[in-house]
């Protein structure tokens, strides 16, 4: 049964070898490789073999159906994961990626956030550090996304 397992994944290998040989080959003798992006369809053709061989391979060696059943599980746990945090960290996320791209707050831009008037001095993913006369003060994205009051000198 090994002996079996293993002379089928020698020729499987062995396939892929030659079309990837024989596609560029046949590439050359047509002229196409005059084309712009020639090589990227050669690879996008021998991947989708290569990611086919794979599969058939593990089908083979019995690891497919435990692989997919681990990645299901996987998944259904990150989902819950997710969805745990979404409320904290996904909110804040996508509240520093649109403040990154926002030109009004930036890093040095005077703010007034529920009433605390003070400067921006550092803006993370999740986060907006403000220096206020008190002291530092850090804000979450969301927070500053929604109830920030853009000061102008």
């Amino acid at each position: 049964m090994w002996l079996e397992k293993g002379i089928i994944t020698a020729v499987v290998i062995l396939l892929v070898v030659i079309v990837r040989v024989g596609v560029h080959k046949l590439f050359k003798r047509r002229g196409y490789t005059q084309l712009t992006g020639y090589k990227l369809l050669i690879n996008v053709i021998v991947g989708i073999l290569f990611l086919f061989s794979i599969l058939y391979l593990l089908s083979i060696w019995e690891i497919l159906q435990p692989l997919f059943e681990f990645i299901t599980a996987a998944g259904i746990i990150m989902v819950i994961f997710l969805f745990c945090i979404k409320e904290t960290w996904l909110s804040n996320a996508f509240a520093g990626l649109l403040l990154i791209e926002d030109k009004y707050i930036h890093v040095g831009a005077k703010v007034e956030i529920r009433g605390i008037k003070g400067r921006i001095v550092d803006i993370t993913i999740t986060q907006t550090k403000i220096e206020t006369k008190d002291g530092l003060l850090l804000v979450p994205n969301i927070i500053l996304k929604t109830d920030a009051i853009l000061i102008r000198n």
